[in-house]
C-alpha cells in the first residue's frame, strides 16, 4: 500500500531531540524542503513520472551534505547534489514502474550539522490499458509518450465488419468502413422497399399512390404501379355534407346533389357511429369520449410527481414513443409499452433513424436500436472533425437532422467557460456521419454573425428531398435553455456542405423550419421563401406556427380557431376551415383514416372551448370535417406523436426548478420542465404514408422532406 506522512513531521522530531548541538542554528529556521512527501499516482507500466525536490536554505552560507535515494522504481536524471546552497537545491526524481504493483521509496537528505531529513516516496504500477478503435477500420494502442490510446486507420482494402447489414464487401479505405448497399428491390412497384441496418430488407406494402382530388383516387396495381381510377359514386368530396345538398363523387367528378334518406352526413370515427340524413335531417352519431390508455408521469388526478423532468417526445413507426429531455434525465424508449427501456446517457435531441434512435447531449453521440436499446455506435470525434472547437472550449450537440437513409447531419455549438471570455459567444460546425457513425465531411460555420457575442442559437434545421440543408440561427436572451430575441439569419447549403444562399430578418424571432416542394417555411413567419434562392414567394395570413407542409399542401393554424391552407405547387389558397374551439400549442398532425369512404388524410388537431378538450380531424383534401371527439384530458397537449392506432400526447408541463418560468417558446421546447404523458385510442387512424414536416418536425423529429 502506499506510505502516507503527515506534513511536517520531520520538524517534529527534531524538536522533540535533546542531543542537538547547542551551537547549532534550528533547522526550522534555515532550512525547509518542499514537498515533504511525494505520491506519483498511477503510472502506467512503462510510462515514467516526474517530480522535483526543493531544498530551500534561508541562512548566510551553503551547508555540505549528501541526497540519498532508496527504492526501486525510483532514479534522478539530474544526478544528486552535493550541498544545500544559499536560496534554492532543485533535484527531479523520476518513478518508473517496470511491474504491476504499489512502490515506496525515500529521499534522505543529510547536511552537516543537522537531523537527517526524509521524503518519502509512493508510486503505483498500472497495467497498460486496452485500447478499444471507435469505428471499424481504425486501430487504437497505448502510446506511452502521449500517454493515451491513439488511433490510427487500418490498411486500405482490409476487410470489415460493418455495423450495418445493408451494407455488403465492407472493405477499408481512408479508416473508413465501405461497402456495396445491399439491393432490396423486389420487383413489386406496389411494395416500398427499404433495408434496415439490422433486420436487412423489408417490403412494405401497398403504397400509398397519390391521387387527384378526392374523386380520382391512386391505386397500385402489382406489376403496373400507381394509376388513378374514379372513386365510388356517392362518397362526399367536398365540404358541403347537409341532407339538402351534399358534394359526392359521380363519374370521378365532385358534383352537388341532394342526398337520399340514408346518407351517411356525419362518418363513423373513433369516438362515435355515423349519423344518416332522415327526411333532410341528419341524425347525430353517438359519441363517446376518449379516454388515455397510457399515462405516466401525471401531476394531475393525485398522481405523483415523477423524479424524471422528461420534455420532448416522439415515435417511430411501430408505434414506440421515446421521451427525452434537456435537463440531463436519462432518455426513455418504449415508454408506453410494459418495459421500457431506459437509455444511460441523458439527451437534449434525439430522433428516429431507420430503426434506430439517435441522441446527443455533451458531447458524444449516440446510436441505440430502437427495438432492443443496444448500443450501435458512439460518435465523439468533434476536435478533430472540427479543430477550430479548440481547447478550452466545450461543445455539445445542438440540432440533428436526417440527410438520407445512408446519411445524417449533426450539428454542434460551442462556447469557452475561460475567466474573463464571454459565454455568449457561440460557434458552430457540421459533421456529416454514415450509418457506420464515421464522419463523411464537416464544417465549421465561419460567418460574422457568429463573430457577436449575443448567444446565436440555431433555432431551426431542415433538410429537402435532395438533401440540401436550411438553418436558422437569432440571438438569444437566456442562455439555458435558449429564449429567442430578434434577427434571425437563414441559410441554406448543399449536401457537400457548400453555402447556397443566406438571407437575414431583422424582426424575426427564432423558430423551426419545414420544408416542401421548393418551400421554406418558418415557424414565426408568415413569409414563404423559395429553397433555391432564399427569395419570399408568399405570404400567409399569419405566421406558420402551428403548421405541416407535405407533397402538395401546407396545413397551417391561421388564427385561433381558423385551420388554412396552401398549395405547395401554385403557392395559392386551398380552403379555410373554423374549428368548434381555440387551438392550442401542440403542432397540427396528420394521419391516415380509413374511413369508411376510403382511406383519407386528416389534419388533427387538439381545441378547447375553455373546459373541454377536443381532438378535430379536417380531411386535407377537401377541408371538411371527418370528426370531433371529446378527451378526457385536464388540459390542451403542447406534443402530440401519431402512432399506428392512437397519438401521443404531452401535456401537464410544469418547471423542473422553483422560480422558473416555463419555457414554452424556447429552444429546445419546453426545456428545464417536467411533463406529464398519454395515449389516446383512435380506432382506424395511423401516420400517414406521405411525409408531413413540420415546425417541430415530422414524426421521429428527422426534419427531412419525404419523397
Amino acid at each position: 500500500m502506499l506510505i502516507r506522512v503527515q506534513p511536517l513531521l520531520w520538524m517534529a522530531l527534531l524538536s522533540s531531540c535533546t542531543c542537538r548541538d547547542p551551537n547549532l542554528e534550528p533547522v526550522a529556521t534555515f532550512i525547509r524542503v518542499e514537498p515533504q512527501q511525494i505520491d506519483f499516482g498511477r503510472l502506467v507500466v512503462g510510462q515514467a513520472g516526474f517530480q522535483t525536490v526543493e531544498v530551500i536554505n534561508s541562512g548566510k552560507t551553503p551547508v555540505e551534505g549528501t541526497w540519498a535515494l532508496e527504492g526501486s522504481a525510483f532514479s534522478s536524471d539530474d544526478g544528486t547534489p552535493t550541498r544545500a546552497t544559499v536560496g534554492s537545491t532543485l533535484m527531479g526524481i523520476r518513478c518508473a514502474p517496470k511491474s504491476v504493483g504499489v512502490f515506496d521509496g525515500t529521499l534522505t537528505i543529510t547536511l552537516a550539522g543537522y537531523q537527517p531529513i526524509v521524503v518519502p516516496l509512493a508510486c503505483e504500477g498500472a497495467q497498460v490499458p486496452e485500447c478499444v478503435a471507435s469505428r471499424p477500420c481504425r486501430r487504437s494502442s497505448w502510446d506511452l509518450a502521449a500517454g493515451r490510446c491513439v488511433e490510427i486507420d487500418q490498411a486500405d482494402g482490409l476487410s470489415c465488419e460493418a455495423r450495418d447489414v445493408c451494407l455488403l464487401n465492407a472493405t477499408c479505405h481512408a479508416g473508413r468502413c465501405e461497402g456495396t448497399q445491399r439491393d432490396c428491390a423486389d420487383g413489386d412497384p406496389c411494395t416500398a422497399d427499404t433495408c434496415h441496418p439490422s433486420r436487412g430488407c423489408e417490403h412494405a406494402g401497398p403504397i400509398a399512390c397519390p391521387g387527384e382530388g378526392a374523386c380520382r383516387v391512386g391505386r397500385c396495381n402489382p406489376g403496373v404501379g400507381c394509376e388513378l381510377v374514379d372513386a365510388e359514386d356517392g362518397i362526399p368530396c367536398g365540404q358541403l355534407r347537409t341532407c339538402i345538398a351534399a358534394d359526392v363523387c359521380v363519374s370521378g367528378a365532385c358534383v352537388r346533389r341532394d342526398p337520399p334518406d340514408g346518407f351517411e352526413c356525419i362518418p363513423s370515427g373513433p369516438c362515435g357511429d355515423a349519423g344518416y340524413c332522415v327526411n333532410d335531417v341528419c341524425e347525430p352519431a353517438r359519441l363517446s369520449t376518449l379516454q388515455p390508455t397510457w399515462r405516466v408521469g401525471d401531476l394531475h388526478d393525485g398522481g405523483l410527481q415523477p423524479p424524471e423532468a422528461w420534455s420532448d417526445l416522439f415515435s417511430n413507426r411501430d408505434g414506440d414513443l421515446t421521451l427525452s429531455s434537456y435537463f440531463f434525465t436519462p432518455t426513455r424508449m418504449q415508454a408506453n409499452r410494459a418495459t421500457p427501456i431506459n437509455l444511460a446517457s441523458s439527451s437534449r435531441r434525439c430522433i428516429d433513424w431507420l430503426g434506430w434512435v439517435v441522441c446527443g447531449d455533451m458531447p458524444v453521440l449516440t446510436a441505440v436500436d430502437a427495438k432492443t436499446g443496444q448500443l450501435v455506435w458512439t460518435y465523439s470525434g468533434v476536435p478533430q472533425d472540427i479543430p477550430q472547437f479548440a481547447p478550452p472550449a466545450e461543445y455539445f450537440l445542438a440540432r440533428l437532422a436526417v440527410l438520407s437513409e445512408n446519411e445524417l447531419l449533426a450539428m454542434f455549438e460551442s462556447r469557452t467557460l475561460t475567466s474573463g471570455i464571454d459565454s455568449r459567444c457561440r460557434s458552430f460546425g457540421m459533421v456529416v456521419l454514415d450509418r457506420q457513425g464515421q464522419a463523411l465531411r464537416s464544417l465549421y460555420l465561419n460567418d460574422p454573425i457568429f463573430s457577436v457575442c449575443d448567444h446565436p442559437h440555431s433555432y431551426g434545421v431542415a433538410v429537402d428531398a435532395q438533401k440540401n440543408i436550411y438553418l436558422a440561427f437569432t440571438p438569444s436572451g437566456v442562455d439555458n435553455p435558449a429564449t429567442s430575441l430578434t434577427g434571425t439569419m437563414l441559410f441554406s447549403y448543399t449536401p457537400s456542405l457548400q453555402l447556397r444562399w443566406r438571407r437575414f430578418d431583422p424582426a424575426l424571432v427564432g423558430g423551426d423550419l419545414a420544408v416542401a416542394d421548393g418551400l421554406l417555411f418558418q415557424e414565426h413567419s408568415p413569409e414563404v421563401r423559395h429553397t433555391q434562392s432564399g427569395n419570399v414567394v408568399a405570404t400567409l395570413p399569419g405566421p406558420f406556427g402551428l403548421g405541416v407542409v407535405g407533397d402538395s399542401t401546407a396545413v397551417f393554424g391561421a388564427s385561433g380557431t381558423m385551420l388554412s391552407t396552401l398549395s405547395t405547387t401554385n403557392t395559392q389558397p386551398r380552403w379555410q376551415r373554423s374549428l368548434t374551439g381555440e387551438l392550442g400549442r401542440a403542432p397540427l398532425t396528420i394521419a391516415r383514416w380509413n374511413s369508411a369512404w376510403g382511406p383519407r388524410d386528416v389534419a388533427l388537431a387538439f381545441t378547447s372551448d375553455g373546459f373541454n378538450v377536443r381532438i378535430e380531424a379536417t380531411e386535407v383534401i377537401t377541408g371538411a370535417a371527418a370528426f370531433s371527439c371529446p378527451v378526457a384530458l385536464p388540459e390542451l397537449p403542447v406534443m402530440t406523436a401519431m402512432t399506428p392506432g392512437g397519438i401521443g400526447v404531452m401535456f401537464g408541463t410544469v418547471p423542473v426548478g422553483v422560480g422558473w418560468p416555463r419555457c414554452d417558446d424556447c429552444d429546445p421546447k419546453y426545456a428545464r420542465t417536467r411533463s406529464s404523458f398519454g395515449w389516446i385510442p383512435l380506432s382506424g387512424l395511423s401516420p400517414s404514408a406521405a411525409a408531413w414536416s413540420g415546425a417541430w418536425g415530422n414524426e421521429g423529429h428527422s426534419h427531412r422532406e419525404g419523397r
